[in-house]
C-alpha cells in the first residue's frame, strides 16, 4: 500500500500573494508520479528563485521516476542516504548524461537550457537527502554567478557535461553534513524554523562555492588576454550575431576560432561583461521584441531567435522584459 506524504509551502518570512514557484521541475507531479514508495517528502519556497526539498523515503520496488522537464537553475542534491543513478537528457539534442548515486557525496547540476531528467533507484533502499535549487537570475542577483559560468570538463569535482549543461559531485564535508540533516530533521515540521532553514541553505551554497573555486584554480583565468583571444573572441561575438537563431554550443563556438573553452568563457566576459548564454540569450530576446513590434506572431519571432518552445521563449521574454511577448504587438 502506498503511504507517501508530500507537501510544499512557502515560507513564513517570504511576502507574496502568487502562487508557489517550482525551481528548475514540478514537484508534485513529480512526487505523485512515484510507485512503490513510502515516506515523505516536502518543498519549501524559500524565495523567489530559491527552493528547499527535503525526501525521507522508503523504496519497496525498482524505482524509474518518469521524465520530468527542469528549466534552467543550479541544483545541490546532498545524499545522506542511498544508491542507483540519475539521467539528464539535454534540450539541444546532446548526449545523455548519466550520475551515479553515493551517499557522503553533495550533486552539482549547473543547467543553462531546460533539460528532462529521470532517476533509476533500486528496490528495498532508503533514499534520503535534500535538494536546494537557485534560479540563474537569484545567483546572479547574489553575485555568485560567474563561477558556475566557469565550470568545465577538466574541474576536479566535474562527473560529466555537455555544451550547456555541468554536473559534477564534492565528498559532503561535515559542515555541509550537518546543515543538511538539520534541513532534513526541521523540513516537515511547524513553521518556527523557517529562516534557519534559509541560512542553513544558503550556508551550504557558500561553502560549496569555496570548494568549487579550490578545484578551479589552474592559473587560466590569471593571465591577461592576448591580443590574439581578444581578435578571436570578437569573432565569436560577431558569429553568433550573424546567425543569431543557430544553437551555439561553448564548444562550437571555441573550435571555430581555436580557443580552449574555459578561456573562451572567461575572455567573452572580460569583453562584454557578461556570459556567453547569458548575452546571446539577450541579443536574441532583443532581436524578438523587434520582430513582435514589426508584427511577427509570439510563435513566429519565438522561432525567429531559435526557440523551438514558444513557452519557454514566453518565459524568458517576461523575464527579461517584465511583460509577456503578446503584450508587445
Amino acid at each position: 500500500m502506498r503511504q507517501l506524504q508530500i507537501s510544499e509551502r512557502p515560507v513564513l518570512q517570504r511576502e507574496t500573494t502568487s502562487d508557489l514557484r517550482n525551481v528548475g521541475y514540478d514537484f508534485d507531479k513529480y512526487m505523485n508520479e512515484l510507485t512503490g514508495i513510502s515516506g515523505r517528502s516536502c518543498r519549501l519556497n524559500l524565495r523567489d528563485g530559491l527552493d528547499v526539498s527535503g525526501f525521507d523515503l522508503k523504496l519497496e520496488t525498482l524505482t524509474h521516476t518518469s521524465h520530468m522537464k527542469a528549466d534552467p537553475c543550479v541544483a545541490i542534491y546532498i545524499m545522506l542516504e542511498g544508491e542507483g543513478h540519475g539521467e539528464i537528457y539535454p534540450e539541444s539534442g546532446d548526449e545523455t548524461l548519466k550520475i551515479p548515486y553515493q551517499r557522503g557525496l553533495t550533486y552539482i547540476s549547473v543547467m543553462f537550457e531546460p533539460v528532462t531528467g529521470c532517476s533509476v533507484l533500486p528496490p528495498d533502499t532508503i533514499f534520503k537527502g535534500i535538494d536546494i535549487r537557485f534560479t540563474l537570475d537569484f545567483l546572479e542577483k547574489l553575485n555568485q554567478s560567474e563561477l558556475f559560468n566557469q565550470l568545465d570538463s577538466h574541474h576536479s569535482a566535474c562527473i560529466t557535461s555537455s555544451s550547456n549543461v555541468w554536473l559534477g559531485s564534492t565528498p559532503t564535508s561535515r559542515l555541509v553534513d550537518d546543515s543538511a540533516q538539520f534541513i532534513l530533521n526541521h523540513i516537515f515540521g511547524p513553521p518556527d524554523n523557517d529562516l534557519q532553514l534559509e541560512a542553513y541553505a544558503l550556508n551550504i551554497l557558500a561553502n560549496l562555492l569555496k570548494t568549487l573555486e579550490s578545484g578551479q584554480k589552474t592559473g587560466i583565468e590569471d593571465r591577461p588576454l592576448t591580443r590574439k583571444e581578444t581578435r578571436n573572441i570578437e569573432q565569436v561575438h560577431a558569429l553568433m550575431l550573424e546567425n543569431i537563431a543557430f544553437p551555439w554550443t561553448i564548444n562550437d563556438l571555441a573550435r571555430k576560432v581555436g580557443l580552449n573553452e574555459k578561456r573562451l568563457k572567461i575572455g567573452f566576459r572580460i569583453v562584454y561583461g557578461q556570459p556567453i548564454h547569458r548575452y546571446l540569450q539577450r541579443q536574441r530576446l532583443e532581436q524578438a521584441r523587434i520582430l513582435l513590434l514589426e508584427g511577427l506572431t509570439v510563435t513566429e519571432a519565438s522561432l525567429s531567435i531559435g526557440y523551438a518552445n514558444p513557452s519557454y521563449f514566453a518565459y524568458l521574454f517576461k523575464r527579461e522584459y517584465g511583460c509577456s511577448p503578446s503584450s508587445i504587438r
